[in-house]
């Protein structure tokens, strides 16, 4: 099953009209219908998740799609996945590579991402607790997050990983408001000065 193509299936739907048309798509695939109840819900999740991040214009790394990968790996036991189970649901996320931006109207959060994946999820909080702060923010909005610098070894290097990337964004944003107010003032400052030393020359 081609997923490639997920954001621009999806584009303009809501929340529960989107995961209705993303779990009809994934039902078509013969590989969805061959896992168990458990397995299928947990693919549904992780495409949810993905597919935020498309829409937020954030495309899932390599390395972020191999951090989902690896903690899939270690809880195989927990969740009852056969070796052939984790080879599908791989298959079926390396379909999110390289997927990009479809719409920037189409503005969704880290947070809610997150949000979606089950407490069970090793990483889950992490990710929540990165994703707040960016909410907390507005940095969300920019959409400017580099996956491929995360540390997708856990919760910790998760959350570390967004909030080195949001507190980089808002300097980038802060240092270069406080450039342009400094501009402004500069002009206003000097449509003042000049006429009055004018006067003063005279």
């Amino acid at each position: 099953m081609d997923l490639k193509n997920i954001a621009k299936e999806l584009r303009g739907l809501s929340g529960s009209q989107t995961t209705q048309h993303l779990s009809k798509m994934l039902r078509s695939s013969s590989r969805y219908r061959s896992l168990d109840k458990d397995s299928q819900s947990v693919v549904l999740n992780l495409a949810k998740k993905y597919n935020n991040r498309v829409r937020s214009g954030v495309a899932p790394s390599r390395a972020a799609i191999q951090g989902d990968k690896y903690h899939l790996f270690e809880d195989k036991s927990k969740l009852g996945f056969s070796k052939s189970d984790l080879s599908d649901i791989n298959g079926m996320l390396d379909g999110f590579k390289g997927m990009r931006k479809t719409d920037a109207k189409l503005v969704n959060t880290v947070a809610q991402s997150a949000r979606i994946m089950g407490s069970e999820d090793s990483h889950s909080s992490g990710l929540r607790g990165g994703g707040d702060y960016l909410v907390s923010r507005g940095a969300q909005k920019k959409a400017d997050l580099n996956y491929q610098k995360m540390e997708c070894l856990g919760s910790g290097g998760v959350a570390r990983g967004l909030q080195k990337e949001a507190f980089s964004g808002l300097r980038k944003t802060e240092s270069s408001g406080q450039s342009n107010r400094s501009v402004l003032w500069g002009v206003v400052l000097g449509l003042i000065i000049k006429p009055v030393l004018r006067v003063v020359a005279v």
